[in-house]
């Protein structure tokens, strides 16, 4: 289950990357009128455990960035946490920060199959 999280993590840091690059990009280009990026909510994948979950959560992307900075932490949409695996640490309007017990592998290369089901709430 945690590698799920880790892999859904991978999508929303690779989203991050991009943003950031595209700001340096218009920052050297002396282009920064182009570039609409203000800290703005996106749209991030829930870092859930469902392999099957495509729920997206909308927080800013400095906000996630700052969540990141602790590996064991995730963002999920309410009722998609997996208490045996990780704890609430804070409760959102619309999204829940939580944290695993232990500390999750680095990295992670594919969904493994649970017997979580979110897709339907």
């Amino acid at each position: 289950m945690v590698e799920n999280e880790v892999v859904f993590r991978s999508i929303n840091k690779r989203a991050l990357n991009y943003v950031d690059e595209l700001e340096e990009i218009a920052n050297d280009d002396q282009a920064t009128e182009f570039l609409r990026y203000d800290d703005t909510a996106l749209y991030f994948h829930c870092e859930c455990a469902d392999e099957n979950c495509r729920d997206r959560i909308s927080i800013k992307p400095s906000t996630l960035g700052k969540i990141h900075e602790n590996n064991r932490r995730f963002i999920v949409l309410p009722g998609h946490q997996v208490m045996n695996v990780e704890k609430i640490i804070k409760k959102l309007n619309h999204y829940y920060i939580v944290e695993k017990y232990s500390n999750p592998p680095e990295s992670a290369t594919h969904l493994n199959k649970t017997s979580i089901d979110n897709t339907n709430k």
